[in-house]
């Protein structure tokens, strides 16, 4: 045995009486409380700390792997949705001539003369010899009007005009060439001189006005520049497309924007007949991109909410195409032949079992619909004779529109006057109507869509292009002149199980400046829509409640927006903060180009009551959405491995899912590149920190308390009461208590015997 061993076990256990107060207490005093500190109680102390500090490296590394991911997965999110560009764009024409205009108001489109062919959107980028530049407005009454900014550029005029009137003169021969004298006439109401980039052109003002005493009030303005570029004449011709529509000016940053330059020269071969091949062409994809109610244009949208909730319910938006084709009898009279039109829009999935919810005049059309708006657009060119037909049929009598203050009024009128005809009178022969529902980014070839609905043919559907029928309607093509008759809302109905679906909510708690997030797809995100066939995606539009204001001509609510609804846009969900939908995106109103844009929201409890009406039950409940949400929500969290898994019960469940794909393909991505987060150990961790805490309050105590023994250790040694550890022996009985008088100096434990013979020990 070595001698501490000696010491240690000769030792023994003493006890000391510490009195504090009117406490006392029996303190055991060992070998080892020689020592103001042990080294294993700060080894164990360390050792808990340790552990403690590892755990809380393990839970901060955690957290911050899931902040990155979240980051990322928001990033993504944002990444996936189309976003518009806001700037004004520019078209230019190699014969010496631009211009400006503003894709968030207006919608343009350019023919080149070489080829006849018809260029838009961002196609316009590229500079042609652009002779025929059309700006339309982008609120529009009626099919295939003529409403919106028309420039000509007239390579084959051959005469030198020096003079004013050669320029009056030219100006009458093309305004006349545009417009039906037969049964309208012509009037010149003001002209002067006005300057454009420093050329001078002949503006005038023009009344046409039917002849016919019972439409004589649907009179239509005109505005007209007639001027010279380079030897060749150059016109501009405004009209709003309706007759009772004056709204000419909205198009006076458009003519103020041109610029003039000396034309590029080039070996262009001009068509023969341009004008010719111009009409061909256009006959039907022209009217499908120009017939449209609105376009729309994006602010910037904000990272966060409006991403998250159009990630959660985008893949319910689906895009829809119209296309048709048909003859027309009145009465059994035949008056229009080959009507063929057609538009796109968006609409959501409202119901599991198929049913989806749009604007009225993105989805439907009928014989009546397109007899009045085309006698409408007709008399607006001074052709009066279907307006004529239908006055006759609908009795309107003098006395019905003698009263009215102006031709607006009149021609609201007249227009009720011409829905009170019976629907029986009107007969659609030869026809045939192509309305499909793209489920996902897959889009229908649309030069085949176009011969096919031209041929009188039905598209044949596919696995995620799908023919649609309207279920219910409630929609005028031609409304809102003195107020609205109808809603503007449709339900669908397509073949499928499993759909995605939206949520519908309500307005009552949207307040002014709330945020909104329109999810659709306007033409000027996806290359115009019918341009690129190729892929369709959904556009992210974010912006704010503005008002909540009354319909007028009833006692429907509209949610007034900044932010600019469009065509192609038309008939998605507007969403609030939740993700409820709120309503549907239906106008874009240009009030003058002064006064600004108009948007306006159609409140989702006309949608509500039309299905109600019509005894249609939606089905909110998805197995797809439900999963798409859950795994959804794993993916913002870095949960990567969970996703795929979620995202796979997904695409089994619906495999038209346009977004699955995509987000599944990018979690692996960040499985493979080690971003993928586990689920977090939370019993282990609990268990850990436990242990941590519970150690570390151990080990303390213990550390404290050999201390406290020491300093009582050395004032026995001091006082003689104790043996010294390292003496070899000892007089001092081991089992003796000593009572020492305790009080605190400086935080230090002084003690002062005071004897006492331990009744216990005493025969020792």
């Amino acid at each position: 045995m070595s001698q501490k061993s000696k010491l240690k076990s000769s030792y023994g256990v003493h006890h000391a009486k510490v009195v504090r107060g009117d406490k006392t207490k029996i303190v055991k005093i060992k070998y080892h409380h020689r020592k103001s500190y042990r080294k294993r109680h700060y080894a164990s102390l360390f050792m808990f700390v340790f552990i403690g500090a590892m755990l809380g490296l393990f839970i901060y590394g955690y957290n911050l792997q899931v902040d990155m991911g979240t980051d990322s997965a928001k990033q993504f999110v944002t990444s996936v949705f189309n976003k518009e560009n806001n700037a004004p764009a520019t078209i230019s024409s190699t014969y010496g001539f631009s211009l400006n205009y503003e894709p968030m108001k207006f919608f343009a489109s350019a023919i080149d003369s070489a080829t006849g062919n018809l260029y838009m959107s961002k196609e316009l980028k590229t500079s042609r010899p652009y002779q025929t530049i059309k700006i339309s407005t982008i609120w529009s009454n009626g099919e295939g009007d003529d409403s919106g900014m028309m420039l000509n550029y007239h390579t084959d005029s051959n005469e030198s005009i020096s003079s004013n009137q050669q320029l009056l003169d030219a100006e009458k021969t093309l305004i006349q060439g545009s417009i039906d004298t037969s049964s309208s006439s012509l009037q010149k109401t003001a002209s002067n001189n006005v300057a454009i980039d420093g050329k001078t052109f002949l503006k005038s003002e023009w009344l046409i006005v039917p002849k016919n005493t019972l439409v004589s009030k649907l009179v239509t303005r005109y505005t007209t520049y007639v001027g010279v570029l380079n030897d060749k004449l150059l016109t501009i011709r405004i009209n709003s497309g309706h007759p009772g529509e004056a709204d000419n000016n909205l198009f006076s940053s458009v003519v103020d924007s041109i610029k003039f330059s000396q034309p590029v020269q080039s070996n262009i071969q001009k068509s023969d007949n341009v004008i010719t091949k111009i009409s061909t062409n256009r006959t039907l994809l022209d009217t499908l991109t120009f017939t449209n109610i609105a376009r729309a244009a994006s602010t910037k949208p904000e990272v966060g909410s409006s991403e998250r909730i159009s990630a959660i319910y985008s893949p319910a938006v689906v895009k829809i195409y119209n296309t048709y084709c048909m003859d027309i009898k009145v009465k059994g009279l035949s008056y229009l032949k080959n009507v063929c039109d057609g538009n796109t829009g968006s609409g959501f999935i409202v119901s599991a079992n198929g049913y989806i919810a749009t604007n009225g005049h993105v989805a439907y059309r009928t014989a009546k619909e397109l007899a009045i708006s085309q006698a409408m657009a007709y008399a607006a060119k001074g052709d009066t004779r279907l307006a004529d037909a239908l006055a006759k049929v609908s009795a309107l009598k003098d006395s019905d529109i003698s009263g009215t203050a102006n031709a607006k009024a009149a021609a609201a009128i007249i227009i009720d006057k011409f829905y009170e005809i019976p629907d029986s009178y009107f007969t659609a022969t030869n026809d045939v109507t192509n309305l499909l529902v793209g489920l996902n980014e897959d889009t229908p070839n649309i030069t085949e869509l176009l011969k096919l609905t031209s041929q009188r043919v039905e598209f044949s559907e596919k696995n995620s292009i799908r023919r649609a029928k309207v279920s219910a309607v409630n929609f005028r093509l031609v409304d809102g002149l003195d107020g609205f008759r109808a809603s503007d809302i449709a339900i669908l109905k397509i073949d499928n199980n499993n759909l995605p679906v939206t949520k519908l909510g309500t307005i009552d708690g949207l307040t002014q400046g709330a945020s909104l997030t329109i999810l659709g797809y306007p033409e000027s995100a996806n290359n115009n829509g019918l341009v690129d066939s190729k892929q369709a995606k959904v556009t992210l539009t974010s912006g704010k409640v503005s008002a909540i204001k009354d319909v007028k001509g009833g006692n429907k609510k509209l949610i007034e927006t900044d932010t600019t609804i469009g065509s192609g846009n038309s008939g998605g969900p507007a969403l609030d903060y939740a993700g409820a939908v709120v309503g549907l995106a239906t106008y874009t109103v240009n009030a003058s180009s002064t006064s600004g844009i108009f948007n306006y929201i159609r409140d989702v409890k006309d949608l509500k009551d039309l299905a109600a009406s019509s005894a249609i039950t939606f089905v909110n409940t998805s197995k797809t959405q439900t999963m798409w949400e859950k795994s959804l929500n794993y993916f913002y969290n870095a949960r990567y491995s969970k996703a795929v898994k979620g995202f796979e019960e997904v695409k089994a469940l619906y495999s038209q899912h346009p977004k699955v794909a995509e987000f599944t393909t990018a979690a692996e991505e960040r499985i493979k590149n080690g971003q993928d987060v586990k689920d977090f150990p939370i019993i282990l961790i609990l268990v850990g920190v436990t242990i941590a805490i519970a150690g570390v309050g151990a080990s303390v105590f213990l550390i404290v308390r050999q201390g406290k023994i020491h300093k009582i250790y050395k004032s026995q040694v001091v006082s003689g009461d104790i043996p010294s550890a390292d003496e070899t022996h000892s007089t001092f009985e081991p089992g003796k208590v000593v009572t020492p008088q305790v009080t605190q100096q400086n935080s230090s434990l002084v003690a002062e015997q005071t004897p006492q013979q331990d009744n216990t020990n005493s025969s020792q």
